[in-house]
């Protein structure tokens, strides 16, 4: 009965309500798809990001059979030229830096077990096993003999070697340790300290915190020089391509620049063919509202598409934060920010992260201040 009715009020209606009901009635299928569409997002995940370009644009209303605006060409990698996982087994060679133990397997007697023969030597057949040693903590007993003059009565003694913290107890390992598994490892004090005491060794969470604290002012001329390299830069976060700037940006006009203003031609065509109040046409029209600034990097060879290398640097911060929930106080973020600063430059440069905070701690109160700018990246001195 319901479906009659409103069959006999689209007779009575005349070409503009008509016209009027048909777009009101696309606003809520669009509405509606838009809102399965984020269901489905976050029901399945990123599986749902592995849809096909018809599903993808019909959930956004935007189907070209029915529109009549092809998208941007080139756009869409063909699935066939999409990179598939290698089947192609890893070796299994294992590192040449570890340190090997060789352990030598003999037969049991010196004669052959079929018929008596003396045994010599034909070959050998070697194969390695990847094993770990527990870390274990170690006591370095300083010893100074304390010597005197028979002539004059004089006492000669070698001076105290220097530590890392002013008459503090760890060594510049120990420090380094502590460090990483913090800041790299995102493991808390608290837990460190839970791990230390497994192994019949008592350190609090505040003696651990003072270390820290104490470290991070001992990094302080290091931070500070590395804060005028970066700052004298043309740009804050990096650049790992090797071309200049200016190749960048012919490269980019002539292969970036066809695509950008076919894609802004498709979201002007589909712009007209949505309901202007709909989500879609809002987020069409956000995006060309921003055109300009979206375009600039093809322009200018310093500037990055996205800043996507920026948040992978941040990324390991975001990790951290989740496992130790927050700095305590605003000293804490800045000592935070000290320590991660050198673990980023130690990831960028490939050094290994515990070795440069094991130099540094160690060698930075022996030095000026003014020379731990040779401990940054590009340091000629």
């Amino acid at each position: 009965m319901m479906s009659s009715s409103r069959d006999r009020d689209l007779d009575q209606m005349d070409r503009g309500s008509l016209r009027a009901t048909v777009s009101r009635c696309r606003d809520r299928i669009e509405h509606l798809e838009l809102m399965v569409l984020k269901l489905r997002r976050d029901h399945y995940g990123p599986s749902s990001e592995r849809s096909t370009a018809s599903d993808e644009q019909l959930s956004l209303g935007l189907v070209p059979q029915e529109r009549g605006s092809d998208p941007p060409e080139q756009l869409s990698q063909p699935a066939a030229a999409r990179p598939q996982p290698s089947s192609i087994r890893k070796s299994r060679a294992l590192p040449g830096h570890l340190r090997r133990e060789v352990h030598t397997h003999l037969p049991e007697g010196k004669h052959c077990p079929d018929c008596g023969g003396t045994l010599r030597h034909l070959g050998e057949d070697v194969s390695e096993m990847l094993e770990y040693m527990p870390a274990s903590f170690v006591v370095i007993r300083h010893v100074r003999p304390k010597f005197s003059c028979s002539g004059c009565c004089s006492v000669v003694q070698a001076a105290a070697p220097s530590r890392p913290l002013d008459r503090g107890l760890p060594g510049p390992s120990m420090l380094a340790h502590v460090i990483t598994s913090k800041y790299a490892d995102h493991v808390p004090l608290y837990r460190q300290a839970q791990i230390y005491a497994r192994e019949g060794v008592d350190l609090d969470r505040s003696v651990l915190a003072r270390w820290v604290g104490e470290a991070s002012k001992l990094m302080n001329p290091l931070v500070e020089a590395l804060r005028r390299y970066v700052m004298s830069t043309d740009k804050l976060h990096g650049d790992d391509t090797p071309r200049p700037p200016e190749e960048r940006r012919q490269v980019r006009n002539a292969r970036a620049r066809p695509l950008f203003e076919s894609m802004r031609r498709w979201l002007e065509d589909s712009r007209l063919q949505l309901a202007p109040k709909s989500e879609t046409a809002a987020a069409i029209r956000y995006a060309l509202s921003l055109w300009h600034s979206l375009s600039r990097y093809l322009d200018d060879g310093r500037i990055e598409l996205d800043n996507l290398i920026a948040e992978r640097a941040l990324r390991p911060v975001a990790v951290g934060r989740r496992n130790y929930l927050f700095a305590g106080s605003d000293n804490g973020g800045q000592r935070a920010a000290i320590l991660y600063s050198l673990i980023g430059t130690a990831r960028l440069n490939g050094w290994t992260l515990k070795h440069t905070c094991v130099t540094s701690s160690a060698a930075l109160p022996t030095i000026p201040s003014t020379a731990s700018r040779s401990f940054c990246p590009g340091a000629s001195t």
